[in-house]
């Protein structure tokens, strides 16, 4: 009986800790990290954002309130429609919609792909994806 209790107690302990790592975002962002090492090998851009536009009107100094919720957001800034890759998942709030946001090239992992950026933690991004752009 003891072996039984002890092992109902280690997995209810682990329970509780993938709980409380899910609220506080801790499990959230380390799976996060490992699938964005993948993108490389598995997305390719074909929509552009020529370097004038990108610096004008995109990267840290053009933060932006992202008022999109859901699985996969889309939003649109300064014409170009954005998908937020993310595999059908929504955003963690307290990231993303808590506070500013904005678009950028990739400068985490050097894929040359456009990249989603909280403010609140230096480095902190998910995947974006060019769907349209203006006419």
């Amino acid at each position: 009986m003891r072996n039984k209790l002890t092992w109902w107690t280690l997995a209810g302990i682990v329970a509780l800790a993938l709980w409380a790592g899910l609220i506080t975002g801790t499990l959230y962002l380390a799976s996060h990290s490992v699938h964005m090492a993948q993108i490389p090998a598995v997305q390719k851009q074909d929509i552009r954002i020529p370097a004038d536009v990108l610096a004008a009107k995109f990267g840290p100094k053009h933060p932006f309130w992202l008022k999109v919720k859901g699985p996969n957001p889309i939003f649109e800034r300064a014409g170009y429609t954005f998908v937020v890759d993310i595999d059908g998942f929504g955003l963690y709030p307290p990231l993303y919609y808590d506070v500013m946001v904005y678009v950028d090239l990739d400068h985490d992992y050097h894929t040359n792909l456009y990249r989603l950026y909280t403010t609140k933690e230096e480095g902190v991004s998910v995947n974006l994806r060019i769907a349209g752009k203006p006419l």
